[in-house]
This record gives structure tokens, sequence and C-alpha cells, in this order.
């Protein structure tokens, strides 16, 4: 499933608070963010979602979303 990141339109003021990201899930890790960049919302969400594989004992497959 590729991830689509996108400014929500709702201003939060500050820069530092840009870019929110969010996921829906069970587990330990972070469920979502406000950071300055796009380039840093995605890691963040890329982090997390390693994070909830792992925890969740999955793994994905090459060539298939």
């Amino acid at each position: 499933m590729p991830l689509k990141l996108r400014p929500t339109g709702l201003g939060s003021g500050p820069d530092s608070l840009r870019w929110f990201w969010s996921m829906t899930v069970n587990g330990p890790m972070t469920r979502s963010d406000r950071v300055a960049t796009l380039e840093e919302a995605k890691a963040q969400f890329q982090k997390s979602w390693d994070g909830w594989k792992a925890w969740a004992g999955l793994e994905e497959v090459p060539g298939e979303s």
C-alpha cells in the first residue's frame, strides 16, 4: 500500500508543527506526531510502521502492494 502524506490545511500556528502523520494500530509504538517537514513526517511514519510490523510479527512481501 503506497503511503500518501499531504498537508491538512488546518493551521497549527508554528512551522514546527506543520505536518501531521497518524496511523491507527495497537501496539507500543508512536502512532501520531506533528513535525516541521514532510521528510521528517515520512521518516517518523516509516519508523513507527516498521516497529508495528516487528511487534505484530509481520513482514512485507517484495513486489506486492
